[in-house]
């Protein structure tokens, strides 16, 4: 998918996954909220991290192409995001 709407049918799988995990990993390890909610935070986390990350290739990939000469002179179309 390229545009920038959420599909709601991958998000509500990727639920469906995770707490399929969440629900294993209490039951077998007994975890409480706080060990949970930690968990939490570093998926958080590296996301932010990857986000981060992505934003920052997106944007040396721009200034690459404008040392380059390659910016066209009307810069008010988008090229695409920093996940496609």
């Amino acid at each position: 998918m390229t545009d920038n709407n959420v599909d709601m049918k991958k998000v509500n799988d990727l639920y469906d996954e995770i707490d399929k995990i969440l629900d294993k990993h209490i039951k077998d390890y007994e975890l409480n909220f706080m060990e949970i909610d930690t968990a939490l935070m570093l998926v958080k986390k590296k996301m932010s991290y990857e986000e981060t990350g992505s934003w920052l290739q997106f944007m040396i990939a721009g200034q690459r192409e404008e040392a380059e000469g390659k910016v066209d002179e009307d810069v008010t179309e988008p090229k695409g995001d920093m996940y496609g």
